[in-house]
């Protein structure tokens, strides 16, 4: 949906840039390539992959779990990038799993080690103290996750026996719902909203690493397919920008 609130498409299946599925420009593009530079901010205390972060009020990050050494961690760093320090620790060492913020909380949804598990886990944003609140209904790990409004969805991921198709939405740590089914099944794929609408670009399905752009609206719970990437990919990061 552009800015203006025109809906923009692309054919499914035909083949069409990413670029098809943005906004039109208006005024300032912040995409334009002239407006980009990356500048070193900061270091973890330690090399790390595979963790969930938040974005906090006043330039904090609130970094949970990850791979640390080959292993699961169960570190929770808080604080700005340039001085993020070990503030507290989860129930369990975990990794692959996904974070939002809900209210005043950060939640910390599945995961795993060796398996996959149901876990919610509340985590305090000033003291990066953690404890378990909840439970998913079922394992999941590999899943995204977005806040629209007052509630989070939940997307696709790994049960521990299958690649999850289901699309969940919780209000509260107790009130976890099914709400939509991607077409297929898929897990490492990334998520971000604009407005009232859940983007899912590539991921993993049985079939391979995917190439699919599908959005999800959080008023009808809608599902469609926008287009594709240029190229498939997995693990990789989405994120909103400017309206885009």
């Amino acid at each position: 949906m552009a800015a203006d609130g025109r809906r923009v498409t692309a054919a499914d299946g035909a083949g069409e840039g990413l670029h098809d599925t943005l906004p039109a420009k208006v005024g300032h593009d912040p995409l334009d390539e002239r407006n980009q530079r990356t500048l070193r901010v900061g270091s973890l205390p330690a090399p790390v992959s595979r963790a969930s972060a938040v974005a906090l009020p006043a330039g904090q990050l609130l970094v949970l779990g990850g791979l640390v050494g080959g292993g699961s961690t169960s570190d929770v760093l808080l604080g700005t990038p340039g001085r993020l320090r070990r503030a507290g620790s989860l129930p369990q060492p975990t990794h692959d799993a996904a974070a939002a913020r809900l209210g005043g909380s950060v939640y910390l949804f599945g995961g795993g080690q060796a398996a996959s598990t149901d876990a919610i886990v509340r985590v305090d944003p000033r003291t990066g103290a953690a404890r378990r609140a909840g439970s998913l209904g079922e394992p999941l790990s590999d899943l995204g996750a977005a806040t629209v409004g007052g509630s989070v969805y939940l997307v696709g991921g790994y049960t521990g026996s299958r690649y999850a198709t289901g699309i969940l939405r919780l209000r509260r740590p107790g009130s976890v719902r099914l709400v939509a089914r991607l077409p297929v099944g898929l897990r490492y794929a990334g998520v971000a909203t604009v407005g009232r609408t859940v983007y899912v670009a590539g991921g993993v399905t049985t079939g391979g690493t995917s190439d699919a752009i599908f959005a999800f609206d959080t008023r009808t719970h809608a599902v469609r397919r926008l287009g594709r990437l240029p190229t498939p990919v997995s693990h990789a990061a989405l994120a909103a920008v400017g309206g885009a």
